[in-house]
């Protein structure tokens, strides 16, 4: 059965277990070490536990579970009347114990994506002189686009905190046309890692060459940079087939993801 607990309880009762597990025979979906949350509710288990927190953004509850290889079996779940999101990364193949577990919760495939790399780089001189870093007064474009054009669960949305914060540490880039925005790009770097997070263009302006000119503004951008990375929906052959066309591959992970419950 879940219960509401604080923050801090969460992490003391993740502390706890991981202390009496050993790491090699961890399985979990949780690899944050500061959850957040409007609501954050769990369930004890033998040597595992279960948690939902609530996403501030989309309303959706996410699931995590931390527990020692064998004992992944919550018979006394009861999950609230609410859609739950999980997702679970891995190397080529899911495992049997984790699938076997969503299923037996009742959640269902949603997507899944894949991660690329670049493995080529190419120097790139220059740019579209129309591509300018993002100010704080583009949140409210960033944040309709995202809400109009962007799926809430396999492209998770940012909180307006998270935009902020990206255009502050100049992650987000906007391509303007007669002074109006029709496109933008945001990319998290971290030390000498860079992911392309998202890019989009206004449907009216698509077909016309600005989702590659902010493309490759990133790849202008990111030249120095040991290694450029983004997730891509398995489905998306369009996508997949112009990343590949500037040297991208896929790496070994990929993400599943899984909604129990109405969308």
């Amino acid at each position: 059965m879940f219960k509401q607990v604080s923050k801090q309880q969460l992490l003391i009762e993740i502390v706890k277990l991981r202390s009496e597990i050993s790491p090699s025979k961890v399985v979990s979906n949780y690899f944050d070490s500061s959850p957040e949350g409007e609501e954050i509710l769990l369930a004890l288990g033998n040597k595992s536990l279960y948690f939902l927190k609530k996403d501030m953004n989309s309303g959706f509850y996410y699931y995590f579970f931390i527990a020692e290889s064998g004992f992944l079996l919550p018979q006394n779940l009861i999950f609230p009347e609410v859609t739950v999101v999980s997702e679970q990364v891995f190397k080529h193949e899911i495992s049997k114990e984790i699938e076997d577990h969503f299923i037996f919760l009742g959640f269902e495939v949603y997507a899944q994506l894949r991660k690329m790399s670049l493995i080529e780089k190419k120097v790139l001189s220059t740019y579209n002189q129309n591509i300018q870093l993002c100010i704080n007064n583009d949140v409210k474009y960033i944040r309709l686009a995202l809400d109009v054009h962007f799926d809430p669960i396999s492209e998770r949305y940012p909180s307006e905190t998270e935009i902020l914060s990206a255009i502050k540490s100049e992650s987000v880039f906007k391509f303007v046309s007669e002074d109006r925005i029709i496109g933008f790009y945001w990319a998290d770097t971290k030390k000498m890692l860079t992911e392309l997070r998202y890019i989009h263009v206004c449907p009216k302006f698509r077909g016309s060459g600005i989702g590659k000119e902010l493309f490759e503004h990133h790849l202008y951008m990111s030249q120095r940079l040991k290694k450029n990375q983004l997730w891509v929906l398995k489905n998306n052959f369009k996508a997949i087939g112009m990343y590949k066309k500037y040297a991208y591959e896929f790496e070994d992970l990929e993400d599943i993801i899984f909604v129990r419950g109405k969308i």
